[in-house]
């Protein structure tokens, strides 16, 4: 159950931007969810959004988090972003990021960056992370606070869920925020 929890992951400046962009576009985020399970994970997305910043910034951290986490990696090839807001009710059920039987089998590293208005205006939303479906079952899991401006990233075959957000005042801006994705290894194609 290792991960790496990078804090103040942008600067000020930088993490205002990236919300009040988020705010300002609530009309643009669409339900998630999860293909063959609607009930699987209940949240709102937005894949259009300005990811630049977070690719640079998360290419640079990738090395620290490979050796942090023991990952060999040959070629990192695309990092997947994805902005989500979670409010009161919202959640997402156990899962692992990456399947060997799935267009998901490149992924390699997952990544989560938090934040949210200022003072939070939620509870809940913690990551809880697993080392297998058994340790699940008997409680032995690792909790990670979604903590503002701070980054987490573990391997993406690991299982972890979202537990439930709890927003008595559901305005969008008191949502948990976060821009999370997914680094994949690089595929090449050979034609012969």
């Amino acid at each position: 159950m290792k991960y790496l929890h990078i804090y103040n992951f942008l600067s000020d400046k930088e993490r205002s931007e990236i919300f009040d962009f988020a705010v300002s576009n609530k009309s643009s985020f669409a339900q998630s969810g999860v293909l063959g399970d609607a009930n699987h994970r209940c949240s709102k997305v937005l894949y259009d959004f300005p990811k630049e910043l977070f690719i640079n910034r998360l290419q640079k951290v990738m090395p620290l988090a490979c050796d942090a986490l023991d990952i060999t990696v040959n070629e990192a090839g695309l990092i997947e972003c994805q902005l989500t807001a979670s409010n009161d009710g919202d959640y997402f059920k156990a899962h692992t990021d990456s399947n060997p039987e799935q267009a998901t089998r490149t992924r390699f590293l997952s990544y989560v960056y938090y934040f949210h208005r200022i003072p939070k205006h939620y509870l809940g939303g913690q990551l809880l992370l697993y080392n297998n479906q058994e340790s699940r079952e008997y409680g032995n899991f690792k909790v990670v606070e979604p903590d503002n401006n701070s980054l987490v990233l573990f391997e993406s075959c690991l299982l972890h869920e979202v537990s439930p957000v709890r927003c008595p005042n559901t305005a969008f801006a008191n949502s948990r925020f976060t821009v999370n994705g997914w680094f994949n290894h690089k595929v090449t194609t050979s034609f012969t």
